[in-house]
C-alpha cells in the first residue's frame, strides 16, 4: 500500500551503509539498505527507484581486478532491484576512474531491466566522517546529488513531474479524508457513495476498486492537468525543452512509437472477461469468419478489403493484417453496466504500407494514426457500417491484445455515432 523506495543504498561494510541511510533519511529520503552479501530478500524489487548508491569494491580481492565486483552489483540490479528507469548509479568509492567501465560493463551485460541514464562517482571520505562513518554535511551530498541529476536535464524535468504528480495524488487522498472528518467509518461511507455514483449501487460490489477509481479519476486528473509551473522548477524545464532545435520532424518510427504510448494499451496477461472492456479490440471471432465472413458482413474478405477498409493488396499481404473487433460501448452505459449486448465495429489491423495512397477514404472509415508494437508499425481503420453484437456471457472470443485508451476510443465512437446521425433531405433543383 506504500509505495517503494526511491533510493538504494548498496555496501559491504555495515556502518558506510547505515550512516549514509540515516544522513539521507534526516532529509526525508527514504532509503532501502541491502548490505552485501548478507540476507538478500527477493521482495525488495523497487522497479521506480530513482538512484541507486553502491559501494564498488563489495567483493574483496584484488584492488586491480573490479570486474568481480561489477558482476555482483549487476546482479543485484537484475535479479534483486529489478529497475525500469530512469535511475541514477552514484558509485560510493575512492576509484572514480573505475565510472565509465562500470556503465560500459552494465551497457554490456544488463539484458533484463533498464539501464542507468548515469554512472557517477563519489568519494567516501569526503563525505563520511571518519569517526561514525556518518555523512559529515548532509547539505553538500544532497547538493552532490542535485547537481549530477540537472546535468540531464530533459531526466530531471520528468523526475519532477513525477514529484509534483505524486503529490496531486497524495492532496487528493488528504481531500477524501478531511471531507470524511479523518473517521474510518465516515470514508467507508464516502468511498461508498462514491462507488454508488460512478457505476450504480447494484454494479459496485462487482468490481469495488474499479468504481472507486472511476469516481476519484476526474478529481485526480483535473489536480494534475492543473499542476501548473508554480508546482515546478521553471528553469530546469527551459533548459531540457528550450535548448535544441525542434523545427525538424520526427522519424517515422518515434511517431508511431509517440502514438502507441499515448493511445494504444498493449495487453499481455488478461483474464477472459476482459474481452468486454470499451475500447478493446478482439480478434475477429470464428463465427464472423472464414467461410461465414461473407454472409455475416455481405462482401468477400478481399472486396471489403478494399473497397471499405482502405487496404491495398489484401490478397497478397494476408499475412499483414487481421481483423478485428472493437468494442464501442457508450461509456455511462460500460460504467452502469446496463443490461445488453455488447456492440463491436469491424476492423482492419495492417501494416502501414497496405494503407491505399492518393484516394478519400470513404466517410464512414476511422484510420488511426500509425502504431508500433513489436518492431512493426501498424493501423487499424474501422468502419462505421459494419457492426455485430456479441452478449457479454459469449464463448470462444480470444483474449484481446490491445486496447485503445479512452481519448481515442472517444474520438472513434464519436466518428461512428455522428457518421450514423448525418442528416440527409430530398431536394429540387432546376440546373
Amino acid at each position: 500500500m506504500l509505495p517503494t523506495p526511491r533510493i538504494v543504498v548498496i555496501d559491504d561494510e555495515i556502518k558506510h551503509l547505515e550512516g549514509l541511510t540515516r544522513g539521507l533519511n534526516k532529509f526525508g529520503y527514504a532509503c532501502l539498505p541491502i548490505l552485501y552479501p548478507g540476507q538478500l530478500v527477493t521482495e525488495s524489487n523497487c522497479p521506480y527507484v530513482r538512484i541507486i548508491f553502491t559501494d564498488l569494491h563489495i567483493v574483496g580481492g584484488p584492488i586491480s581486478n573490479f570486474i568481480s565486483d561489477f558482476a555482483a552489483i549487476g546482479g543485484l540490479i537484475e535479479n534483486q532491484i529489478k529497475p525500469s528507469g530512469p535511475y541514477l548509479i552514484i558509485l560510493w568509492t575512492e576509484h572514480p576512474e573505475q565510472e565509465q567501465e562500470f556503465q560500459n560493463y552494465l551497457t554490456r551485460n544488463l539484458m533484463n531491466v533498464a539501464k542507468p541514464f548515469a554512472v557517477i562517482a563519489l568519494s567516501k571520505a569526503e563525505h563520511l566522517d571518519s569517526t561514525n562513518r556518518n555523512i559529515s554535511d548532509p547539505n553538500s551530498l544532497i547538493f552532490e546529488i542535485r547537481k549530477i541529476i540537472e546535468a540531464q536535464p530533459q531526466v530531471a524535468a520528468l523526475l519532477d513531474w513525477e514529484r509534483a504528480a505524486q503529490n496531486s495524488v497524495a492532496e487528493t487522498v488528504s481531500s477524501l479524508s478531511e471531507l470524511a472528518n479523518f473517521e474510518p467509518k465516515e470514508l467507508s461511507k464516502l468511498l461508498n457513495k462514491l462507488a454508488a455514483a460512478a457505476v450504480g449501487a447494484k454494479n459496485f460490489p462487482d468490481d469495488i476498486f474499479a468504481a472507486v477509481n472511476e469516481a476519484l479519476l476526474p478529481i485526480l486528473a483535473d489536480r494534475v492537468a492543473y499542476m501548473g509551473s508554480q508546482d515546478s522548477n521553471v528553469g530546469l524545464w527551459q533548459k531540457a525543452l528550450c535548448q535544441h532545435n525542434i523545427t525538424g520532424t520526427l522519424d517515422c518510427d518515434i511517431v508511431a512509437k509517440l502514438n502507441s504510448l499515448v493511445h494504444l494499451e498493449v495487453l499481455k496477461y488478461e483474464k477472459p472477461t476482459n474481452w468486454q472492456k470499451r475500447g478493446a479490440v478482439v480478434p475477429l471471432p470464428k463465427r464472423f469468419s472464414e467461410s461465414k465472413f461473407k454472409s455475416t458482413f455481405g462482401l468477400t474478405q478481399n472486396d471489403i478489403a478494399e473497397k471499405s477498409f482502405f487496404c491495398k493488396n489484401f490478397e497478397e499481404n494476408k499475412d499483414k493484417t487481421s481483423w478485428v473487433l472493437v468494442q464501442t460501448q457508450p461509456a455511462c452505459d460500460y460504467a452502469q453496466n446496463r443490461p445488453g449486448t455488447l456492440p463491436f465495429n469491424l476492423g482492419l489491423y495492417l501494416h502501414s504500407e497496405l494503407v491505399r495512397r492518393n484516394a478519400k477514404p470513404p466517410e464512414s472509415l476511422w484510420c488511426s494514426p500509425p502504431f508500433w508494437v513489436e518492431n512493426v508499425t501498424f493501423k487499424f481503420h474501422i468502419n462505421a457500417t459494419y457492426q455485430v453484437s456479441l452478449p457479454p456471457h459469449a464463448r470462444n472470443i480470444d483474449f484481446p491484445k490491445f486496447r485503445l485508451r479512452e481519448q481515442i476510443l472517444n474520438e472513434l465512437i464519436y466518428r461512428i455515432h455522428s457518421y450514423g446521425a448525418r442528416p440527409g433531405s430530398i431536394s429540387f433543383r432546376n440546373n
